[in-house]
């Protein structure tokens, strides 16, 4: 007899990613601040992700930054 193979979970869905113009606008920020902290060159450093020339931002990245901001 073949034992039953569980059913296969549901794969997690991705949000989409924010571009730097969305970033700023959710930060009330310049693009080129948003540029900079993104790049490394200013701390304390957002997080993001590098996909070809276009820097792409995860909502849960952004406001993680947020939060660690918070004083």
């Amino acid at each position: 007899m073949l034992a039953e193979t569980p059913p296969a979970l549901p794969a997690p869905r991705l949000e989409p990613l924010l571009n730097v113009a969305e970033v700023a606008a959710f930060l009330q920020q310049k693009l080129s601040w948003v540029r900079a902290h993104a790049s490394g060159a200013r701390r304390p450093v957002l997080p993001s992700v590098k996909l070809g020339k276009f820097v792409m931002f995860r909502r849960a990245d952004v406001e993680g930054f947020v939060e660690a901001c918070c004083r």
